[in-house]
């Protein structure tokens, strides 16, 4: 799962700050992120406007839990399956600006390059 944080921490690092919108994440609920990974892994990400997200890796297998704004910041903490130790949450430059239909190129944290995919519909 470490992976998959630092795929979307490499998400979330590439789109920049947030604009000055009552919710920065509006335009992601009922579609799909998608984050490609140069090695081949996939990386589907749901979030929903309870505050809640999900998502499903090809090499890792699925993973949810629930996201605050803090902040400038998007912060996510894993529930499911339980993360290990140091893992429980992840804080990124919340999104902005980014809508459906855009794709981009970019580096994980780890070096890893990806890109990401805005996807109408889950």
């Amino acid at each position: 799962m470490k992976r998959a944080l630092l795929i979307l921490a490499g998400f979330y690092l590439s789109i920049g700050p947030a604009l000055a919108a009552d919710d920065p994440l509006a335009a992601f609920y009922g579609n799909t992120v998608v984050v490609k990974a140069a090695g081949g892994s996939e990386t589907r990400i749901h979030y929903k406007d309870d505050q809640t997200y999900s998502l499903s890796d090809t090499e890792r297998g699925d993973a949810s839990g629930t996201w605050a704004i803090e902040g400038d910041k998007l912060c996510m903490a894993q529930t499911e399956p339980k993360p290990a130790e140091g893992q429980e949450k992840l804080c990124v430059p919340s999104p902005a600006g980014k809508k459906v239909g855009d794709s981009w190129d970019d580096k994980s944290p780890d070096g890893e390059q990806i890109s990401v995919t805005i996807v109408e519909g889950s």
